[in-house]
Protein backbone atom coordinates (compact mmCIF):
# COMPACT_ATOMS: atom_id res chain seq x y z
CA UNK A 1 0.00 0.00 0.00
CA UNK A 2 1.71 3.06 -1.07
CA UNK A 3 1.42 5.80 1.51
CA UNK A 4 0.02 9.51 0.87
CA UNK A 5 0.60 13.05 1.35
CA UNK A 6 -2.18 15.21 2.64
CA UNK A 7 -3.04 19.12 1.91
CA UNK A 8 -5.64 20.75 3.62
CA UNK A 9 -6.23 24.04 2.25
CA UNK A 10 -9.14 26.58 4.46
CA UNK A 11 -10.27 29.50 2.89
CA UNK A 12 -11.47 32.21 6.00
CA UNK A 13 -15.22 32.68 4.60
CA UNK A 14 -18.55 32.17 6.89
CA UNK A 15 -18.80 29.05 6.49
CA UNK A 16 -15.28 28.23 6.23
CA UNK A 17 -14.67 26.28 3.12
CA UNK A 18 -11.85 23.46 2.91
CA UNK A 19 -10.37 21.93 -0.17
CA UNK A 20 -8.51 18.32 0.47
CA UNK A 21 -5.98 17.11 -1.80
CA UNK A 22 -4.51 13.91 -1.35
CA UNK A 23 -1.71 12.91 -3.38
CA UNK A 24 0.08 9.68 -3.46
CA UNK A 25 3.85 9.14 -3.58
CA UNK A 26 4.51 9.90 -7.22
CA UNK A 27 2.83 13.36 -6.79
CA UNK A 28 -0.64 11.89 -8.21
CA UNK A 29 -3.63 13.25 -7.17
CA UNK A 30 -6.16 10.59 -5.69
CA UNK A 31 -9.52 10.96 -5.59
CA UNK A 32 -10.90 11.10 -1.91
CA UNK A 33 -12.59 7.81 -2.79
CA UNK A 34 -9.90 6.48 -3.18
CA UNK A 35 -7.98 7.97 -0.46
CA UNK A 36 -11.12 6.68 1.72
CA UNK A 37 -9.75 3.14 0.43
CA UNK A 38 -6.11 3.68 1.38
CA UNK A 39 -6.32 5.59 4.65
CA UNK A 40 -9.22 4.28 6.10
CA UNK A 41 -8.82 4.71 9.84
CA UNK A 42 -5.25 5.97 9.67
CA UNK A 43 -4.54 8.12 12.45
CA UNK A 44 -2.81 10.99 10.36
CA UNK A 45 -5.05 12.88 8.48
CA UNK A 46 -9.20 14.13 9.41
CA UNK A 47 -11.36 12.26 6.69
CA UNK A 48 -14.53 14.82 7.74
CA UNK A 49 -12.56 17.88 5.52
CA UNK A 50 -13.97 15.72 2.41
CA UNK A 51 -17.67 16.21 3.48
CA UNK A 52 -19.53 18.67 1.90
CA UNK A 53 -19.40 21.78 4.27
CA UNK A 54 -22.85 21.91 5.84
CA UNK A 55 -22.96 24.34 8.52
CA UNK A 56 -23.93 21.13 11.04
CA UNK A 57 -20.25 19.62 9.69
CA UNK A 58 -18.15 18.44 12.36
CA UNK A 59 -15.03 20.49 12.38
CA UNK A 60 -13.41 19.89 16.17
CA UNK A 61 -12.73 16.07 17.25
CA UNK A 62 -14.07 16.27 20.92
CA UNK A 63 -15.29 13.55 22.78
CA UNK A 64 -18.66 14.73 22.33
CA UNK A 65 -19.17 16.47 18.73
CA UNK A 66 -19.23 13.36 16.28
CA UNK A 67 -18.80 12.94 12.66
CA UNK A 68 -21.79 13.60 10.64
CA UNK A 69 -22.07 9.44 9.59
CA UNK A 70 -22.64 9.88 5.78
CA UNK A 71 -19.28 10.59 4.08
CA UNK A 72 -20.19 13.04 1.61
CA UNK A 73 -22.83 14.61 3.64
CA UNK A 74 -26.77 14.04 2.98
CA UNK A 75 -29.96 15.62 3.96
CA UNK A 76 -31.69 15.17 6.78
CA UNK A 77 -35.48 14.08 5.35
CA UNK A 78 -36.65 12.75 9.16
CA UNK A 79 -35.88 13.98 12.71
CA UNK A 80 -35.92 12.27 16.15
CA UNK A 81 -39.67 12.84 17.30
CA UNK A 82 -41.16 12.28 13.72
CA UNK A 83 -44.03 10.17 14.34
CA UNK A 84 -43.38 6.84 12.05
CA UNK A 85 -45.68 4.32 11.56
CA UNK A 86 -47.59 4.82 15.27
CA UNK A 87 -44.00 5.51 17.18
CA UNK A 88 -41.36 8.49 17.76
CA UNK A 89 -38.44 8.28 15.64
CA UNK A 90 -35.45 7.25 17.74
CA UNK A 91 -32.89 8.97 15.56
CA UNK A 92 -32.57 10.45 12.23
CA UNK A 93 -32.71 9.62 8.28
CA UNK A 94 -30.04 10.68 5.79
CA UNK A 95 -31.33 10.64 2.15
CA UNK A 96 -28.05 9.67 0.24
CA UNK A 97 -26.65 8.04 -2.93
CA UNK A 98 -26.86 4.46 -2.58
CA UNK A 99 -23.87 2.79 -1.74
CA UNK A 100 -22.64 6.08 -0.24
CA UNK A 101 -19.66 5.64 2.58
CA UNK A 102 -21.34 5.21 6.07
CA UNK A 103 -18.55 6.06 8.83
CA UNK A 104 -18.29 5.73 12.57
CA UNK A 105 -19.16 9.31 14.11
CA UNK A 106 -17.06 8.04 16.85
CA UNK A 107 -14.35 6.04 17.78
CA UNK A 108 -15.58 2.87 19.43
CA UNK A 109 -15.64 -1.18 19.63
CA UNK A 110 -18.47 -2.81 17.61
CA UNK A 111 -21.32 -4.33 19.61
CA UNK A 112 -23.64 -5.55 16.44
CA UNK A 113 -23.12 -6.49 12.90
CA UNK A 114 -25.70 -8.35 10.87
CA UNK A 115 -29.30 -8.04 10.03
CA UNK A 116 -32.25 -7.22 12.39
CA UNK A 117 -35.94 -6.85 11.23
CA UNK A 118 -36.62 -3.31 11.64
CA UNK A 119 -33.14 -1.89 10.51
CA UNK A 120 -32.16 -4.64 7.79
CA UNK A 121 -28.37 -4.72 7.63
CA UNK A 122 -27.37 -2.66 10.87
CA UNK A 123 -23.78 -1.71 12.89
CA UNK A 124 -24.09 -1.06 17.20
CA UNK A 125 -20.82 0.74 18.22
CA UNK A 126 -20.14 1.58 22.02
CA UNK A 127 -17.70 4.23 22.50
CA UNK A 128 -15.71 5.27 25.55
CA UNK A 129 -17.60 8.46 26.16
CA UNK A 130 -20.83 6.80 26.73
CA UNK A 131 -22.48 6.65 23.88
CA UNK A 132 -24.38 3.73 21.78
CA UNK A 133 -24.62 4.94 17.77
CA UNK A 134 -26.64 2.54 15.61
CA UNK A 135 -26.29 2.58 11.80
CA UNK A 136 -29.54 1.37 10.26
CA UNK A 137 -30.79 0.18 6.33
CA UNK A 138 -27.08 -0.25 5.03
CA UNK A 139 -26.71 -1.47 1.82
CA UNK A 140 -24.92 -4.72 2.65
CA UNK A 141 -23.55 -7.22 5.03
CA UNK A 142 -21.24 -5.37 7.09
CA UNK A 143 -17.97 -6.72 7.10
CA UNK A 144 -17.42 -6.61 10.64
CA UNK A 145 -17.13 -8.65 13.91
CA UNK A 146 -18.47 -7.83 18.03
CA UNK A 147 -15.36 -6.25 19.74
CA UNK A 148 -13.66 -4.96 16.52
CA UNK A 149 -11.95 -1.71 17.49
CA UNK A 150 -13.50 1.31 14.99
CA UNK A 151 -11.24 4.59 14.41
CA UNK A 152 -13.97 7.59 14.45
CA UNK A 153 -14.26 8.23 10.37
CA UNK A 154 -13.61 4.50 9.27
CA UNK A 155 -15.97 3.37 6.64
CA UNK A 156 -18.48 0.68 8.47
CA UNK A 157 -20.77 0.28 5.54
CA UNK A 158 -23.00 1.88 3.06
CA UNK A 159 -25.99 3.78 2.21
CA UNK A 160 -28.78 1.58 1.47
CA UNK A 161 -32.76 0.65 1.92
CA UNK A 162 -32.38 -2.79 3.85
CA UNK A 163 -35.16 -3.71 6.67
CA UNK A 164 -38.24 -1.92 6.54
CA UNK A 165 -36.83 0.80 3.97
CA UNK A 166 -37.33 -1.40 1.04
CA UNK A 167 -39.47 0.78 -1.26
CA UNK A 168 -37.99 4.34 -0.06
CA UNK A 169 -35.04 6.35 -1.16
CA UNK A 170 -31.33 5.40 0.11
CA UNK A 171 -30.83 6.33 3.65
CA UNK A 172 -28.83 6.07 6.46
CA UNK A 173 -31.29 5.56 10.12
CA UNK A 174 -28.87 7.39 12.77
CA UNK A 175 -29.12 7.00 16.39
CA UNK A 176 -27.15 8.17 19.44
CA UNK A 177 -28.26 6.95 23.20
CA UNK A 178 -26.49 6.63 26.47
CA UNK A 179 -24.62 3.76 27.53
CA UNK A 180 -26.46 2.44 30.55
CA UNK A 181 -29.98 4.28 30.38
CA UNK A 182 -30.57 4.00 26.54
CA UNK A 183 -32.07 6.90 26.68
CA UNK A 184 -31.97 8.79 22.79
CA UNK A 185 -29.98 11.63 22.31
CA UNK A 186 -30.63 14.00 19.11
CA UNK A 187 -27.98 13.25 16.71
CA UNK A 188 -28.08 16.62 15.42
CA UNK A 189 -26.99 18.47 18.53
CA UNK A 190 -24.39 15.81 18.73
CA UNK A 191 -22.63 16.27 15.17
Amino acid sequence: MAATALFVLTAMVNPPQSVMVSVGLQGEPLSPDECLRRCIGCPFHDHRFFYKYKTNAPTVATETKGIFPVFYGGDVISKMGDSREGRKHRGIDIQSTLGSAVVAAWSGKVHFAGWNQLGGWAVILKHPNGYVTYYAHLKDKPSLYPGQTIVAGQRIGSVGMSGNARGTVPHLHFEVSKQGNGRALNPLSML
